[in-house]
């Protein structure tokens, strides 16, 4: 259970929702809980190699550098062999506020994690209810979708989940790469001509 304070941003229409940030108070012992539960979940995926490589956000080891430097590498070695190459930027738009806890949960199964562990993040996020002390009285919500401000789980579970899209398989002229929620395709051709319909179709596939 996590209650809500709200913050107004500076200078926005306090009539409007999207004027508040909302910050979540969670109880000590659970945050407490959580931190060792993500580390021990961190130390798994890093351990067993479960991560995929191209991913430099919110890893030990990583950082923008090390994103920029494998995008610039790729990019300079199609150059070289004299290819044309497009480079996509997608920004997963409220990534955090939107992944559905279902999605974690399922990503979770699938995976190689200890049933300890499973178990627990089950136990943390089912049945998750946030409230909000209004005028009215208390008001009170379930939970599916999201990271309350002040959680420390969700960069971990967020990378476990953004796994499956990095580990998709890519034709041998596309390389994908990402940095926390934001993903980088770098597309490479022998034409112009055919390095945008091979953008369309990688596109579409991501959709």
């Amino acid at each position: 259970m996590g209650n809500i304070i709200l913050f107004q941003k500076g200078g926005k229409d306090q009539r409007l929702a999207s004027s508040y940030h909302p910050i979540s108070l969670l109880p000590t012992i659970g945050k407490v809980l959580e931190k060792l539960m993500t580390q021990r979940l961190t130390y798994h995926l890093e351990s067993t190699n479960s991560l995929n490589d191209r991913q430099h956000g919110f890893r030990q080891g990583k950082s923008v550098d090390t994103a920029i430097n494998e995008l610039l590498r790729n990019i300079k070695t199609a150059r070289r062999d004299g290819k044309h190459v497009l480079m996509l930027s997608i920004d997963i738009k409220g990534a955090f506020d939107n992944l559905q806890h279902r999605a974690i949960l399922k990503t979770l199964d699938a995976s190689t994690c200890p049933s300890n562990i499973n178990r627990l993040f089950h136990s943390l996020l089912q049945n998750r209810k946030v409230t909000l002390l209004i005028p009215q009285g208390r008001a009170t919500k379930e939970q599916k979708q999201g990271c309350p401000q002040g959680s420390c789980s969700f960069p971990a579970l967020w990378n476990l989940v953004a796994n499956e899209i990095l580990n998709q398989v890519c034709p041998d002229n596309v390389h994908i790469q990402a940095f926390a929620d934001d993903f980088v395709l770098v597309i490479k051709a022998d034409s112009n001509k055919s390095l945008t319909i091979k953008r369309i179709q990688k596109t579409r596939k991501m959709q």
